[in-house]
């Protein structure tokens, strides 16, 4: 393993200082978890707003605090453990910073408290398994990545390996001998066990197709009233406890007094469409990604609000252009690249009184923060 690293972190607080903090940490830890709680809020508080101080730019309103999680530690419900080393001798455990050399790793104390050890449990299976790790340099091997999800209120557990090629049926049947009992043995509540197929050569982790080995492939998690199910390649927040929270504040912005139809982009499953469908009048979903409008489907209909849900299937630049005029309320919830122009350009066109964005990227959300008020849109 290589050795630990001293390094020293500087920003500045919400009262203008700068202030630095020495910290040693292995290569693989993420640097946030070794601080205190206190000072992780500052160091996200300090990303925020130093994002729209660089990208933004204009004047802004001031950047709240850092609203705490319920859990500090053991909060997290999915954590993807890159695959490495040779056949019979699989490591597992997370890059390195700044490069693809994997530091083997026992536990994760932010995974689950019920997982948390489960990279140890993984790296037995696979060396039992014999099956090859996937070498991106030579672009050999098999296993590329073992992916966990975790339901807190329900317990279930979703393991999906992903790997280089299709299975072949005596591969198959090795994952089922060697690695699905010693997973069973430790997991009660291993639902299910899934096979993601990714040929790519880049930085992608899973690709667009998924085979089910054992169980249905879907997992279940309830966040406040709702519960939600999902499979391997669904969005669904890592902090459950936390989202609820989030989707809580969201829904709570896009309120009207007339409880308007609101516009919802990038719905995923379903999770922000349930909690706005509360506040409004009819929530019009739109998803790109066909697996997610299934399960989008499934739960506005487990959790009876098929009635109050359009779900309109398919990229966000097709649809935005045929909305009419009318939504007072647009919300938008995009993956990290943030929103395309032609998208951003759709959303001022239709005129709403407000749009609420919820980001997880603080330098693309600067960015189309930007972009909007040039639009006219005031943040």
């Amino acid at each position: 393993m290589p050795s630990a690293r001293r390094e020293k972190y500087t920003w500045r607080t919400r009262e203008g200082r700068n202030r630095s903090a020495p910290t040693t940490v292995h290569a693989a830890d993420a640097s946030f978890s070794t601080q205190t709680y206190d000072l992780q809020r500052e160091l996200k508080w300090s990303i925020v707003n130093d994002a729209f101080a660089r990208i933004y730019k204009n004047p802004y309103p001031e950047i709240s605090p850092c609203s705490g999680s319920p859990l500090e530690k053991n909060y997290r419900n999915k954590t993807s453990f890159p695959v490495g080393g040779r056949s019979g001798a699989a490591i597992v455990g997370y890059y390195s910073r700044r490069s693809h050399d994997i530091v083997e790793t026992v536990r994760c104390p932010i995974m689950a408290k019920d997982v948390e050890e489960s990279p140890e449990l993984f790296a037995y299976a696979l060396r039992s398994s014999g099956l090859a790790p996937y070498n991106e340099k030579t672009g050999k091997g098999m296993i590329r990545h073992i992916i966990l999800r975790y339901a807190f209120s329900t317990k279930d557990i979703l393991v999906s390996i992903v790997t280089a090629k299709k299975a072949s049926k005596e591969e198959k049947k090795l994952i089922l001998e060697k690695i699905l009992p010693p997973l069973k043995e430790k997991y009660e509540n291993l639902r299910t066990l899934t096979l993601n197929y990714n040929p790519s050569r880049g930085n992608i982790i899973v690709g667009k197709n998924t085979e089910t080995l054992s169980g249905d492939g879907k997992i279940e998690e309830d966040l406040g009233p709702f519960r939600f199910r999902y499979d391997t390649t669904a969005f669904f927040q890592v902090n459950p406890l936390q989202a609820v929270r989030l989707y809580e504040k969201a829904a709570e912005m896009a309120a009207t007094e007339e409880n308007d139809p609101v516009l919802e982009l990038y719905s995923g499953i379903g999770t922000l469409t349930a909690f706005l469908s509360r506040h409004s009048s009819s929530v019009t979903a739109v998803e790109e990604w066909g697996p997610s409008v299934e399960r989008m489907r499934e739960n506005m209909e487990r959790n009876r609000l098929s009635g109050k849900v359009r779900i309109a299937a398919g990229p966000v630049e097709n649809h935005i252009r045929s909305f009419p005029k009318g939504f007072r309320t647009i919300v938008v919830d995009p993956p990290r690249t943030g929103c395309s122009r032609e998208v951003l350009a759709g959303m001022t066109n239709l005129e709403p009184e407000k749009i609420v964005y919820v980001s997880c990227n603080p330098a693309t959300l600067a960015r189309d923060a930007a972009l909007l008020a040039r639009r006219g849109i005031r943040t």
